[in-house]
C-alpha cells in the first residue's frame, strides 16, 4: 500500500463520493475540530487522509469513528474508507477552521 495517491484536477484518480446505500458516513463536512467516519453495520475500517499534493497526513488501521483534525491546516483533504470487506470508498473533506 502506498502512502501517496495522485491527483488529477483536484479528484483522486477512481474517487466516489460517499455511500449512503453501503452504509458511509462522514460528517461533519466542513469539519473544524473533529470528523466522524463510520459505517452504519459497525465495520472495522482503515481510514487515509491525504492533502491536496497527494501527501498521506493521517492513517489510522483500528479506526474508532472520530478523528481529531487540529493539527491538519485549513484546505482540502480527500479521504481513503477501506472496510473489511476490502471495498474501497473516497471522497473529499474540507477543514474550516
Amino acid at each position: 500500500i502506498s502512502d501517496t495517491i495522485s491527483v488529477q484536477n483536484d479528484i483522486i484518480d477512481g474517487a466516489f463520493e460517499n455511500s449512503p446505500e453501503q452504509g458511509l458516513m462522514i460528517y461533519p463536512n466542513p469539519a473544524t475540530s473533529f470528523v466522524v467516519i463510520g459505517f452504519s453495520h459497525n465495520r472495522e475500517c482503515t481510514v487515509r487522509l491525504f492533502d491536496v499534493a497527494g501527501k498521506l497526513v493521517y492513517k489510522n488501521e483500528r479506526f474508532n469513528n472520530k478523528i481529531r483534525i487540529e493539527s491538519l491546516n485549513s484546505g482540502m483533504y480527500f479521504y481513503e474508507v477501506k472496510d473489511n470487506k476490502n471495498e474501497s470508498y473516497s471522497g473529499k473533506l474540507l477543514i474550516a477552521k
